[in-house]
């Protein structure tokens, strides 16, 4: 560094981004099928002896790893999801048509079990739909208006 540069500890020490967000899951191959093939987010093939894998869209990472607990999560709603317990909760997909994308995957198999418009936090409303992955995490489809 030159002159009276320098770099404060709060700079050093701050969060940058996101890196990834985890899913643990009891079976792997099912769960790589369903965010793969479904869903479409991109990852190499799975092998054979995997416990892991990597799934990404845009820069969104995330990986889905295979937990040896026999313990199920805490049940969560999708209509009444602002009752549910603390925790992880959901994953929200942005998209342009929802309608085009939720019959896409409807095709694949997914059941909505919610299809709404929302006022959002920030202001405005969106189109959802929500569904469940075939362990029960909630995701949703969301096309702002």
């Amino acid at each position: 560094m030159a002159g009276n540069e320098s770099i404060s500890t709060s700079d050093r020490t701050s969060l940058k981004s996101l890196d990834n967000i985890g899913i643990a899951v009891h079976n792997l191959p099912r769960m790589y099928h369903f965010y793969t093939e479904v869903l479409g987010l991109q990852s190499p093939p799975l092998t054979p002896d995997a416990t892991a894998f990597f799934a990404q869209l845009g820069a969104a990472k995330f990986v889905v790893f295979q937990t040896d607990s026999a313990e199920k999560g805490l049940s969560r709603s999708i209509p009444q999801f602002m009752h549910n317990p603390a925790g992880y909760d959901h994953l929200v997909f942005t998209v342009d048509d929802i309608d085009a994308a939720g019959d896409a995957l409807e095709a694949k198999g997914v059941r909505f079990e919610v299809i709404a418009t929302l006022d959002l936090p920030e202001g405005g409303q969106a189109r959802v739909r929500r569904f469940k992955d075939p362990e029960g995490n909630l995701i949703g489809l969301q096309q702002v208006l």
